[in-house]
């Protein structure tokens, strides 16, 4: 009813405001479940972490049993054990989220600022990475340089995973330029490696990839070219190669050799006839190509 919504609206306004005195009594007022968009449970118990009344907080958490979604709850009793300074039952409660929602990054953001912490450096990357993965399936690029940033400056400068989704990220973003000198730091990193394997190809074809949408069709050409090349006639990532075959395509195309351009398409469609039709159509319409 419009009661309900109006004193909703000044919760949300007390909030935000962090006036938690406010938040407890509208909280205590309001019947919480039958407004829809908050979760208002846990905007009490942060409200009463607020006051520093933290057992209290747990507590009425434990209670509520399955009012709300298990792993929020968890979460949450993980956050307020964290504020408390008890950073076992922080770890056990977020772990235990982890378990219930794998699919859930936060839990594993705060341990990985916990580990980070504490200074266990293998554990604050697996957690960190962890959640970057989760973070890139769902399109969340800003977070992913975020996190992935972290590790580089202060946990592991060495740390390669971090440079390919930060690369893959700007890229997404279509920063074309941030992603090609994130592609030369990975290039500086296989030289000094040694490392002549998937991280190495890998960095080839998205080299190929940056210039190309930069508009160095020369340099991308070189780079589609060294690419295949080092495939020696054996399929190591068949979206990469049906990929390299789909760029050559466009930039012979561009440069009016109709007939290598037929035949890289070709070869592309009998790879991954869907996946060259895709890209064909994202290039063409990204870079206004005409079909």
């Amino acid at each position: 009813n419009e009661e309900q919504a109006e004193l909703g609206s000044k919760l949300v306004e007390a909030y935000n405001n962090r006036e938690w005195e406010k938040v407890l009594r509208y909280c205590d007022t309001i019947d919480c479940y039958q407004l829809k968009h908050i979760d208002y449970s846990l905007l009490k118990a942060e409200a009463l972490a607020g006051l520093k009344r933290y057992d209290e907080a747990i507590d009425y958490l434990k209670s509520l049993n399955d009012k709300t979604e298990s792993y929020y709850i968890t979460h949450e009793i993980g956050n307020i054990y964290w504020l408390k300074g008890d950073i076992d039952n922080a770890i056990y409660y977020y772990d235990l989220t982890i378990m219930s929602r794998p699919t859930y990054a936060r839990p594993h953001i705060n341990l990985g600022m916990i580990y980070q912490d504490l200074g266990q450096k293998e554990e604050a990357i697996s957690h960190y990475m962890s959640a970057i993965k989760l973070f890139y399936a769902n399109e969340f690029y800003d977070e992913i340089e975020t996190y992935a940033s972290n590790i580089i400056v202060n946990i592991d400068s060495t740390y390669i995973n971090a440079y390919i989704y930060i690369e893959r990220a700007l890229h997404l973003k279509n920063n074309f330029e941030g992603a090609m000198r994130v592609c030369m730091d990975i290039d500086a990193w296989c030289d000094e490696h040694k490392e002549e394997g998937a991280i190495f190809m890998e960095n080839i074809y998205h080299m190929g990839e940056n210039t190309f949408y930069l508009g160095d069709y020369e340099f991308a050409l070189d780079r589609f070219f060294d690419y295949l090349t080092m495939l020696n006639n054996r399929p190591y990532d068949d979206n990469m190669e049906c990929g390299a075959w789909v760029y050559l395509g466009v930039i012979m195309k561009r440069a009016e050799d109709y007939q290598v351009a037929e035949d890289c398409f070709k070869k592309a469609r009998e790879i991954n006839e869907d996946r060259a039709n895709r890209l064909l159509k994202k290039i063409n319409e990204r870079c206004q190509f005409p079909d």
